[in-house]
């Protein structure tokens, strides 16, 4: 866990974002973070390790050595600037995917809440766009979400 928060702080996350990281459960609210839901957890550490170990980056004494009298503050933010650029985007995309899961489980005894989110999502997918008739994902996830709804169909029935 130490890496992961490391990580984020070297990447700029907001401390009150950075909370839901890791946020301590309590008695009224065990699911207050991702490292204290372990499906989302494991989830989360998964796809982060996996994004930032497919970046190579040199280590300190290699960019010190490589450039000897070089202005080392600038050196390493240099260093700290390509590593954003590498990996920013999708550790930002795997926080905020984390933090919808961990908002659905928290309003889990609140469907109403839930399926006008799923509502708004489903109804704000541009049709338009190549990729929603090029993506084999989106007509498994369409049958998924078909499957569901005739599910809770049935339930309420």
């Amino acid at each position: 866990m130490d890496i992961i928060a490391f990580d984020y702080i070297r990447l700029g996350l907001d401390q009150q974002d950075f909370r839901d990281i890791i946020r301590k459960p309590s008695k009224n609210n065990t699911d207050a973070s991702f490292f204290s839901n372990e499906e989302i957890w494991r989830q989360f550490a998964d796809a982060h390790f996996e994004t930032v170990e497919s970046v190579r980056e040199k280590s300190v004494d290699e960019i010190i050595s490589e450039n000897p009298g070089g202005d080392v503050d600038r050196l390493l933010r240099a260093r700290d600037d390509a590593w954003k650029k590498a990996v920013g985007e999708k550790l930002n995309e795997n926080f905020q995917r984390s933090r919808d899961k961990l908002s659905n489980k928290q309003q889990a005894a609140e469907p109403i809440k839930l399926l006008q989110k799923a509502w708004e999502a489903i109804s704000a997918v541009d049709t338009s766009q190549d990729s929603f008739k090029g993506d084999p994902g989106i007509k498994e996830y369409l049958d998924e979400i078909g499957k569901k709804v005739k599910e809770y169909g049935e339930i309420l029935q």
